[in-house]
């Protein structure tokens, strides 16, 4: 039902996010351009009680949400500048994040193929600066528009005002409810040489074929991969990797590894050491144990899903109890990746 500010009412979100957690917005609006996006944020009394929903792969929706949704739908491509060796695209917030990496790859753009099967929308991937084998989104991010919620103008910040970081961003930190993303700008190349040295991928190139690789048989590799050790959101609920890998100094380093020699873990400059969260979530044995409907993916440790009909308030019950365990073993906090959204009834 729709109400005279141009919001559906009490409207449900389980098509929206892929946990497919069955909760309701108390608002929700589709907005098909920007300007239309404007004007619904103009009828929003409080921005604390907004949340804008792209792909809804990043969140996990604990209880019905008593304010605002915003799920932008405006999906133009444009090409800004291009020349036989580079471009700049600007790329709307609704576009689907692999539709982007396969077009781009159609046209002979390079650079986006380690990010190939990440679900979601282009809007979310500055936010969360989205990363994979070896990639992170921000390494081609020219720019980020979007509205200013507190002027309601259109922005436009450089890369370098993004404040880029593992899995973050300024939009995460002080630009939070101040600022929605609209669209990126993106530097692509013409003759650049793919990434392969994450070494998960460079095991599924060298199944596939001899070198030399190109970025199409990286993007069909990265498919492969996430496609065997992933759960699809379209037949189980999941929101791809629910904690991001801490990171620890080398003390802390020394002493897990002469504890546990079979410790995954990757050298950081500044003997800094960044920990496999998954090593440790399947060390507390909790890799296929499940809380109510939730559940500890049976494959891979880092992904929770709904095994059946879970609530958000088993999912998060079962990531607390994993991360207590994973503290009380090993002294290391994880932290989410995945976006927790509580609300309350209405």
């Amino acid at each position: 039902m729709k109400n005279k500010l141009g919001f559906q009412t009490s409207f449900s979100l389980k098509a929206y996010n892929t946990f497919g957690i069955d909760v309701r917005a108390a608002y929700f609006a589709s907005p098909r351009s920007i300007g239309e996006m404007q004007e619904l944020c103009h009828l929003v009394p409080d921005f604390k009680r907004l949340l804008v929903l792209g792909g809804g792969s990043n969140v996990l929706l604990v209880g019905d949400f008593p304010g605002y949704v915003i799920h932008p739908i405006f999906q133009r491509i444009e090409v800004l500048e291009e020349n036989a060796d580079r471009c700049l695209w600007r790329v709307e917030a609704g576009v689907n994040w692999h539709f982007l990496v396969s077009y781009s790859l159609q046209q002979g753009w390079q650079g986006l193929e380690n990010l190939a099967l990440i679900p979601g929308s282009v809007g979310a991937a500055p936010i969360q600066n989205i990363g994979a084998y070896g990639i992170e989104i921000a390494e081609f991010i020219y720019a980020v528009e979007g509205l200013d919620l507190s002027s309601f103008q259109l922005l436009t910040l450089p890369k370098q005002a993004c404040e880029f970081g593992y899995r973050d961003s300024i939009f995460k930190k002080a630009l939070k409810n101040k600022f929605i993303v609209t669209a990126i700008i993106l530097e692509l190349f013409r003759n650049r040489q793919p990434n392969t040295e994450y070494s998960t991928l460079k095991q599924e190139l060298e199944k596939m074929k001899a070198s030399p690789y190109s970025t199409q048989d990286v993007f069909e590799a990265v498919c492969r991969i996430r496609r065997r050790k992933l759960p699809d959101p379209a037949t189980v609920g999941n929101a791809g990797s629910f904690f991001k890998n801490p990171e620890i100094d080398f003390k802390h380093y020394t002493l897990l590894k002469e504890k546990h020699p079979d410790l995954v873990a990757f050298a950081l400059p500044g003997k800094r050491y960044k920990i496999a969260a998954g090593w440790l979530i399947e060390k507390c044995g909790w890799k296929g144990r499940a809380i109510g409907g939730a559940a500890v993916h049976p494959h891979h440790a880092l992904v929770l899903v709904n095994k059946k009909d879970a609530t958000g308030h088993e999912i998060l019950r079962l990531a607390e109890a994993i991360e207590k365990d994973v503290y009380e073993n090993f002294g290391i906090t994880l932290e989410r990746e995945v976006n927790v959204i509580e609300g309350n009834s209405f």
